[in-house]
């Protein structure tokens, strides 16, 4: 039985195939899950569901789900690495995910210890780019079935992100949207008014210096993303996937315009719509350097806000993670309808 502290022990599990090229793994068979959960009897409900899909597709080893809040992901991953888990396996959306394996990356095991996913926020980009079914039971059968291969990663200043990071706009838009929540609650509405009130009281752009391989420009912009993605570009409808399956990242500049017409840009990159120089500006690297004006400066990665000291340094690092997926190249699924349909506040999450 696992020493590990809050764990709930599981029947157990049989081991991952591995196929080539593929980075080292260290041989353990065991699974540790790691839950962002909630509270309440819809909580319960998802916890019991994965319990009972663990024992269906595990019954011939071991397998140990551990649940808790946000604040406690980074310590639990870093808890299951200390007890040599084989597999540490990210049960949430986006962010969840990218937390579990920035803490993989920072500790020295993305290459070492398999990563697997349970797909279960709102747009779960990183799950559909992998081709994993999106209910709890189905995910479970691709990690006793599946396997694993090498999956690149993005980084911004040694910070691991999976769909994109960002500056300007759009963490304005996050910061304000986590408040409105606080007040109101979580809904579709309250996202989009957190877009909109962001953007109502946006004062200027950011003067960037950006430089990659090629050389140096200046940039007078509201946002900038550079995505790691190929799917959430594809999904997007902009040109460049097979670049970012290649190695590199995209680098989106939105262009300094007025209000309506950023809103108007916003509405067509939701709906797909959105025209290259009209709309916004790409660039695709191994990696970029910006600079603001300021010394540390309010970012986002995959959804999760955090301040970072600049220059801002992102880097494509070509299958740095050894992740758990369906028998189908993963990098090369095509988008498939996000649930309930994309919409604008959402897009770029």
């Amino acid at each position: 039985m696992s020493s590990f502290p809050g764990l709930d022990p599981g029947l157990g599990a049989r081991p991952v195939t591995v196929t080539t090229p593929t980075p080292a793994t260290n041989g353990d068979d065991r699974l540790c899950v790691i839950v962002n959960s909630g509270s309440g009897a819809r909580e319960a409900e998802r916890i019991a569901r994965l319990r009972a899909a663990f024992a269906r597709y595990f019954p011939a080893g071991r397998w140990s789900i551990v649940a808790g809040g946000p604040d406690r992901i980074v310590s639990q991953t870093r808890a299951a690495l200390a007890e040599g888990f084989g597999t540490v396996v990210a049960c949430g959306g986006d962010g969840t995910i990218a937390a579990v394996a920035d803490t993989l990356w920072s500790e020295g095991a993305a290459g070492v210890t398999r990563l697997g996913v349970i797909p279960a926020g709102t747009f779960n980009f990183f799950a559909r780019g992998l081709g994993l079914p999106q209910e709890i039971e189905p995910a479970v059968a691709v990690l006793a079935g599946g396997f694993a291969r090498p999956v690149q990663v993005g980084t911004v200043n040694g910070r691991v992100f999976l769909n994109n990071a960002s500056i300007g706009l759009y963490p304005r838009i996050l910061r304000e949207r986590e408040a409105i929540y606080r007040r109101w609650g979580r809904s579709r509405i309250a996202a989009h008014w957190s877009v909109l009130r962001t953007v109502v009281m946006m004062r200027g752009g950011m003067d960037l210096t950006i430089s990659d391989a090629t050389g140096s420009w200046r940039e007078h912009t509201p946002l900038a993303f550079v995505m790691n993605s190929p799917y959430q570009l594809d999904f997007l409808g902009i040109e460049g996937g097979e670049r970012l399956r290649g190695g590199e990242l995209a680098l989106l500049i939105a262009p300094e315009t007025s209000l309506m017409a950023i809103l108007r840009g916003a509405l067509r990159l939701g709906a797909r719509r959105a025209e290259r120089h009209v709309d916004y500006t790409i660039r695709f690297a191994p990696g970029f350097t910006i600079t603001p004006a300021k010394r540390r400066l309010l970012t986002a990665r995959d959804g999760e806000r955090e301040r970072m000291r600049t220059p801002l340094d992102y880097r494509a690092l070509p299958g740095a993670l050894c992740v758990i997926g369906p028998e189908a190249v993963a990098r090369d699924a095509a988008p498939d309808p996000a649930p309930g349909g994309m919409r604008w506040g959402g897009a770029l999450a």
